[in-house]
């Protein structure tokens, strides 16, 4: 086995050297571009849930929106990527004219945020907003100056179930207004997706003393859901209520299909059959190259001991999603 850097050099192909020049360049205008890079604040005491993609987002997302207090829509990205106004319009289902003038007349993003959100906690009828948006850990430093009030939930799942989940799963896509499986193979592998983990979760680990920041570990929310929502909405300075945990209608479901685009099962009873899963999922090599990207990680968070897990045998039972 290759142990030295040559094999390491190996994995970075032309195309992905391509690939990662693109999102560094996109990355760089972004922060560039006068409507995203502003100093305005919006004082709203809003709630940002952020993590890695496939940590248990959504799953919080739909407990916390069922309280009386809050709306928290489908996910936005405009905090943190170009606004696609009219991709933004048909997930939210939205009136597409209506979204591009909102951001037309909006003095920068912050100003467009607090309208766009604004909106959608008065058609909820309820008094505070909220967002979940995963990669907006990628620009946590800049939402905590730009929305002083606001109260952040990082989430955090075992690195290793995420890689299964982040390497098998289909996205989904909008198409006339239903929810549909993109046709796509398998991109990202078990390493890769690794390497997300790591380095979101360590964005986010990075401010977890911070006065206005708490974190949730997606095994103690499903296994504990009414203690950890307790402790949650204690954070939040809101009571609990037992709404949290009250699946939602389907009737609701399909009325809204865009809020649920990437994990359909999210609204639904609480399940723990994904706990884990890297057991079945990853064979002894994934399992060396997950770990040689994640394992220190794995241990400061206490998902691994040690490294014995490495030679657990595999369970050969059905895969979960």
């Amino acid at each position: 086995m290759d142990h030295g850097p040559k094999g390491a050099i190996a994995t970075l192909t032309p195309k992905r050297m391509l690939s990662a020049a693109r999102r560094g360049a996109k990355k760089a205008l972004f922060h560039a571009h006068p409507w995203y890079a502003t100093n305005d604040t919006c004082l709203d005491p809003a709630v940002f849930i952020v993590g890695c993609g496939r940590s248990g987002t959504t799953v919080l997302r739909e407990m916390i929106d069922r309280h009386p207090q809050f709306a928290i829509g489908a996910e936005t990205t405009f905090l943190c990527d170009f606004l696609n106004a009219d991709r933004l319009a048909e997930i939210w289902k939205l009136d597409a004219a209506h979204v591009r003038e909102l951001a037309k007349r909006s003095e920068n993003v912050v100003r467009f945020a607090e309208t766009f959100f604004r909106e959608h906690a008065e058609r909820e009828g309820k008094p505070q907003w909220g967002d979940k948006t995963p990669r907006n850990i990628s620009v946590l430093p800049w939402l905590l100056h730009a929305f002083p009030n606001s109260r952040f939930i990082h989430i955090i799942r075992d690195g290793r179930d995420v890689a299964c989940s982040r390497a098998t799963f289909r996205t989904h896509t909008l198409v006339r207004g239903k929810v549909v499986k993109r046709r796509q193979p398998k991109t990202l592998s078990y390493a890769d997706a690794a390497g997300e983990w790591v380095r979101a979760v360590t964005l986010g680990l990075a401010y977890e003393s911070h006065p206005r920041v708490t974190s949730v570990r997606y095994e103690r929310l499903i296994e504990e859901p009414e203690r950890e929502l307790r402790r949650v909405t204690d954070f939040l300075g809101v009571d609990y209520s037992p709404e949290l945990l009250k699946p939602r209608e389907e009737r609701d479901l399909k009325s809204d299909p865009g809020r649920l685009l990437h994990n359909p099962g999210a609204a639904g009873a609480i399940t723990k059959k994904a706990r884990g899963r890297w057991r079945r999922d990853l064979n002894p090599t994934e399992r060396r190259n997950v770990h040689r990207i994640a394992g220190e990680l794995l241990k400061i968070l206490g998902y691994a001991e040690s490294d014995a897990w490495l030679e657990e045998p595999q369970d050969e039972s059905d895969r979960a999603g």
